[in-house]
Formats: C-alpha cells, sequence, structure tokens
C-alpha cells in the first residue's frame, strides 16, 4: 500500500499559489474516487493507494500524516 500525501494549506487564499502544487497534484490525481473525511484529511483509496489531503496548516501536516 502506498500513501501519498498533498501537503499545503486549506482554505480560498492558497489556491494557485506555489506552496499548494503538492495539494493540487493529489487532488488532480484522486479527482475520480469519492473522498471521506477524517479527523485531520480528506482521504480517497484507490487499489493499494491512498490518497490524502490534510485539513490542517502546513506547518501542522504531521498529525494528518500520522
Amino acid at each position: 500500500m502506498k500513501l501519498i500525501i498533498g501537503l499545503g494549506n486549506p482554505g480560498e487564499e492558497y489556491v494557485g499559489t506555489r506552496h499548494n502544487v503538492g495539494r493540487e497534484v493529489v487532488r488532480a490525481l484522486s479527482k475520480d474516487w469519492k473522498a471521506e473525511k477524517k479527523l485531520f484529511a480528506e482521504i480517497a483509496k484507490h487499489d493499494a493507494i491512498i490518497f490524502a489531503l490534510p485539513t490542517t496548516y502546513m506547518n501542522e501536516s504531521g498529525k494528518a500524516a500520522a
């Protein structure tokens, strides 16, 4: 199983910024699969891959990774 985490900051003010490239890539890769909200991330699963978009700010993304 593989985990791909799209790091970045949540919120409209960060969309399209260079700090959110990882978040946007993971969102594009996982767009065809239904995401579910967990404690600190939105999770989408496909075969042996888990895509995670932390709902925390970048400096607190360790909570989502754990």
